[in-house]
């Protein structure tokens, strides 16, 4: 690890699963200066917090909840932090009885995974729990008070720096690149899209393909931030077959760990700049996936076309440098060029999932990006 590395990684304390001895929260309720000495005393013997005091609050699939400490000798002498973020299915949408089949697969992330990558840029977990039912509970770092910058997902970054996320990204792919660990560790198996059957998912337009219905297709696909694709990317039945053999081509290839949804807002940057990744998605998936929508969608149209090959071949070079395999340069470009329809249904997201601004924005960028790179014809059609 460089010096640098050294400078911006940070410490990940939950080392295994001894966290879930103690029962994940159902609620906000539930978060007491009682409850945290529990949690923080798996890594930290003798730690009391003798004070407790909630601080800002939101509500979505999950939960983050910003908490105000205070401790006793212990906890100063292993100098905790005098703010955390909680972050769990704490909220009315859990409470209703609504969780996903995902929850707690970052906390098994930052308990499994994160302490067998010093060098990754991520917010320092202090506690993380599994329960039987899914649901999680992790307590981790206040970015904030690392002065770290939080990005946004229309944020527009410089070259540079997406070079720097392709670099974290390889450490990622690299650890389990297909490697047994996707099979054998209990919440990755299972979890990759080729396990489903995608041809009845496409016929009957459920899951990741409930956006080809027809009335919804015309509707998005009429609006203004489509008017600069041609005729074929606009081809409901075109488009819905090219991802199908998205999945198809897809079947042989290896897989590896990714962290499944790596747009820029859920990227942060420490004071010097080191980009870094929270609000773990990890499944087993295709390197690219993560690669190309995380550079694609923070990019300018013309430094993604300056740049994406070069940043490419960069990634490639850190892949194998962490231990990861060598990839054909043909191979890594079509994988490429096929990734970007992941990026390109965001023209048919709704504006109750994301803003109409940041829907037109990524369109512009992921649909010049399968004009440029003719990604039907990478796809097969």
């Amino acid at each position: 690890m460089s010096a640098e590395q050294s400078r911006t990684a940070t410490t990940h304390l939950a080392t295994g699963r001894a966290g879930d001895a103690v029962a994940p929260l159902t609620d906000v309720h539930g978060l007491t200066a009682s409850w945290m000495t529990e949690a923080l005393r798996v890594e930290h013997p003798g730690v009391e917090v003798t004070s407790l005091h909630l601080g800002s609050i939101r509500h979505g699939s999950e939960s983050t909840v910003r908490v105000l400490l205070d401790y006793n000798r212990a906890g100063h002498e292993h100098r905790l932090p005098p703010t955390m973020y909680v972050k769990g299915q704490l909220g009315s949408r859990t409470t209703e009885g609504i969780l996903g089949p995902m929850t707690h697969t970052e906390a098994r992330f930052f308990q499994d995974v994160a302490p067998l990558l010093p060098g990754l840029n991520t917010p320092g977990c202090h506690f993380a729990s599994v329960g039987a039912d899914g649901r999680s509970t992790i307590v981790m770092e206040d970015l904030l008070a690392r002065n770290a910058i939080l990005a946004t997902a229309g944020t527009t970054v410089a070259a540079a720096t997406a070079y720097r996320v392709a670099e974290q990204l390889a450490q990622v792919h690299a650890l389990w690149f297909d490697a047994s660990e996707l099979h054998t560790v209990d919440w990755l198996a299972g979890s990759s899209a080729g396990d489903f059957d995608i041809d009845r998912m496409a016929e009957q337009e459920t899951a990741i393909f409930g956006s080809f219905k027809e009335g919804w297709w015309a509707r998005r696909t009429q609006l203004p931030h489509c008017e600069f694709l041609p005729s074929e990317l606009l081809d409901r039945n075109v488009v819905k077959r090219a991802l199908v053999n998205k999945y198809r081509s897809e079947g042989a290839l290896p897989q590896c760990l990714i962290h499944g949804d790596p747009h820029l807002g859920n990227t942060f940057f420490s004071a010097d700049g080191t980009p870094g990744l929270y609000d773990w998605s990890p499944m087993a998936g295709r390197w690219g996936n993560d690669l190309n929508y995380a550079i694609v969608g923070s990019l300018e149209v013309d430094e993604r076309r300056e740049h994406e090959q070069p940043i490419l071949r960069h990634y490639l070079h850190h892949l194998a440098l962490h231990g990861g395999p060598q990839i054909p340069w043909d191979e890594a470009w079509l994988s490429w060029r096929r990734q970007t329809i992941h990026g390109f249904m965001y023209m048919l997201c709704s504006p109750r999932q994301q803003p109409e601004d940041l829907i037109a924005l990524q369109t512009l960028r992921f649909g010049w990006d399968a004009i440029d790179n003719d990604m039907l014809s990478a796809l097969g059609d």
